[in-house]
């Protein structure tokens, strides 16, 4: 998982065991609040070993 805008802003990797639900946290810092932001999130085996759905972000401010 990699978030980026004009430049990259975190990145995550995430190795499930299992079948389940689970949650990520990616913490990253936006300089510029006016920049889009993009999500990529990259699967390494294909489909028919795994699947991803219903997922969602949360943004939350830092303290």
């Amino acid at each position: 998982m990699e978030v980026h805008a004009a430049e990259l802003l975190g990145k995550l990797r995430v190795c499930p065991q299992g079948t389940a639900s689970f949650e990520a946290a990616v913490p990253v810092e936006v300089t510029n609040p006016r920049a889009p932001i993009e999500i990529r999130i990259m699967m390494d085996s294909g489909a028919i070993e795994g699947r991803l759905s219903a997922w969602s972000v949360e943004w939350l401010r830092a303290a």
